[in-house]
């Protein structure tokens, strides 16, 4: 079983040796077991969430149409994990604000401080005035295949599909999860390890694409409450590929994955990369 924990997820494009698109993205959390009368909920979690979003250079000069605007998100998260018949399912709530008051460009500047590197410059540019955020997310995993021994060598493949909706993102996606290891845990879902019941060690590395038709991203300017005048053009069908590592040991989860995207808007100067650090770690299991 498992008992109360923290997860930590830092996603940076600096990963990657780039410094454009989705920049940055922090979440903390708080993680927690069900009472043992619900067998259909593995787990509950609440927490921040933080993303930022900026153009191909952070100097200052007028944006392009090739570019991002720049954009800050700032908000609470309510997550369960539910096991479905033979299904993991991810259900999320999202509330918060987009604008200014998401602090871009303070946490940015710190964050380009920290690392020593150029202080970003157009944050006066972002997409405000502010707006409010309620977003739903659901994604559902499903094993399609196993080979192997699942308390040694192992290769699996979930299938996977799901969606958002709310005021930031309207999308559906779908896609399949490949993974092969040691002792891979039986409570994964994709790439996260939920609960590793034979409390021993593991490891395995993951390869992720998926498809994602958009109807909304906020992120881009297209907004319900404002009429911003600089609207990028969504592509309807976005590719995604994830592919990383995965390891842990009892109540600690480590992972690393690089995360790359096809064009997201027309006329789009550089396609998105970046990476995703990972740590769960559960004070029991």
């Amino acid at each position: 079983g498992l008992a109360d924990g923290i997860s930590l997820v830092v996603q940076n494009d600096y990963f990657t040796g780039t410094d454009r698109g989705y920049t940055d993205g922090t979440e903390v959390m708080w993680t927690w077991a069900p009472s043992h009368t619900n067998t259909a909920l593995i787990l509950s979690a609440v927490g921040v969430r933080n993303r930022m979003y900026s153009p191909d250079s952070t100097k200052a000069h007028p944006l392009q149409p090739t570019e991002r605007p720049y954009c800050a998100t700032l908000s609470a998260v309510f997550r369960v994990w539910r096991q479905g018949e033979n299904e993991r399912i991810k259900y999320e709530v999202e509330a918060g604000v987009l604008g200014p008051h998401a602090y871009g460009k303070e946490l940015q500047t710190w964050a380009h401080r920290q690392i020593q590197y150029r202080l970003p410059q157009g944050w006066d540019d972002q997409l405000q005035p502010d707006e409010p955020i309620l977003n739903l997310y659901m994604e559902r995993w499903h094993p399609l295949e196993a080979y192997g021994d699942p308390d040694r060598l192992q290769a699996r493949l979930d299938g996977l599909y799901g969606g958002a909706l709310g005021t930031t993102f309207i999308n559906g996606v779908g896609g399949f999860n490949g993974k092969a290891g040691w002792n891979i845990p039986g409570g994964s879902a994709g790439s996260r390890a939920i609960s590793n019941a034979g409390s021993g060690w593991f490891a395995f590395a993951f390869v992720e694409p998926r498809g994602r038709l958009v109807l909304l991203n906020a992120t881009l300017g297209k907004s319900l409450f404002h009429d911003r005048g600089n609207d990028r053009v969504l592509v309807p069908l976005v590719g995604e590929l994830e592919g990383g590592v995965v390891m842990g040991w009892r109540g600690l989860s480590l992972t690393y994955s690089a995360v790359g995207s096809t064009q997201e808007y027309q006329h789009q100067n550089q396609k998105q990369r970046f990476g995703n650090v990972r740590v769960d770690y559960g004070w029991t299991f």
